[in-house]
């Protein structure tokens, strides 16, 4: 069956960007994996949280499905591309649902297999008759990563913004929204630009480097600090966790933006540090991670240094 044998290649594929990242970093990948499944057996002890992780992971899983960047390329490699995404998602939900029956004792998780089947149906693009991207039209030209980005997720953008700003008054879950945007926020930054492009800023390697980081920090915290105040306001005796993804949030962003220049290229895009970023990411739901956006950042902003030099040593 192709849907089957596609699910082998993602399975190779899988593999290689394991020995890609390196051991340390394949290490903290399964590691935080096998600590993130562990809390979520540990969740499902009711019917209420049950339901809570099926919500979860339908909104991942059409997350997932609206943003990659393959529906063209399985489209044209498989007649039946609905049974190769439904496969695919299958697999990645069944660890949960037998985790859930396991520690629940019902099989409500179950029920996630019909969004799933729906979610699968979903055509690229079936979103964009239903907006306009207005916030991506407004975003200014140097900005180019966010117009582009906005351009593409706009209206779940806004949307998990709004939820964000609903949701307030549950403690901790609009912070949890903002992790989720600055998570699309990364995929932002897979596309490079022109070389021509670079050189527009009329700035060396370093001062590129920190303009960048400055003026994409400010962009996303227009979307958090509201929701941020919001909850220093309500739960002031939980100042430090407004503090934690405030300083957490801009170290990532500075991540995202030295990882995509340690590597770029003219006009190409890559993803080579799509799980690397991920990784990062999942540092504030396990804490032992915190200290990794710190490392990779030092590391890849010091290989941005000398990947842009040749190209912005005339500006000085």
């Amino acid at each position: 069956m192709q849907a089957v044998s596609f699910l082998k290649v993602r399975k190779a594929q899988l593999l290689h960007e394991l020995k890609a990242l390196g051991f340390l970093y394949s290490l903290f990948l399964i590691s935080g994996s096998v600590i993130a499944a562990f809390v979520f057996y540990k969740t499902q002890t009711n019917t209420k949280n049950v339901l809570y992780g099926l919500l979860a992971l339908t909104f991942v899983v059409f997350s997932i499905h609206i943003s990659r960047s393959d529906h063209r390329f399985i489209s044209l490699i498989s007649e039946k591309p609905f049974l190769i995404f439904l496969i695919e998602y299958g697999a990645f939900v069944m660890p949960f649902i037998l985790l859930s029956i396991v520690g629940s004792g019902k099989i409500w998780m179950v029920l996630i297999m019909f969004p799933i089947v729906l979610i699968s149906k979903m055509k690229k693009g079936f979103y964009k008759e239903a907006t306009v991207s207005v916030i991506g039209n407004y975003v200014p030209s140097k900005l180019y990563e966010w117009k582009a980005g906005l351009r593409r997720v706009s209206w779940i953008f806004i949307l998990l913004w709004l939820a964000a700003l609903v949701l307030v008054f549950i403690p901790f879950v609009s912070i949890l929204i903002l992790w989720v945007m600055l998570m699309m926020v990364s995929g932002f930054y897979d596309h490079g630009e022109s070389r021509d492009m670079i050189e527009g800023f009329r700035l060396n390697a370093g001062g590129f480097l920190v303009k960048k980081f400055v003026t994409h920090i400010l962009m996303f915290q227009l979307f958090a600090v509201p929701v941020l105040l919001i909850n220093l306001f309500i739960y002031p005796d939980k100042w430090w966790v407004v503090l934690l993804f405030l300083l957490f949030s801009c170290v990532n962003i500075m991540v995202f933006i030295s990882s995509k220049y340690a590597v770029w290229q003219h006009a190409e895009n890559n993803f080579t540090n799509s799980i690397l970023n991920t990784i990062c990411m999942i540092g504030l739901i396990l804490p032992f991670l915190l200290p990794l956006p710190i490392i990779v950042l030092v590391r890849n902003y010091r290989k941005a240094l000398l990947n842009l030099k040749p190209l912005l040593d005339d500006y000085h």
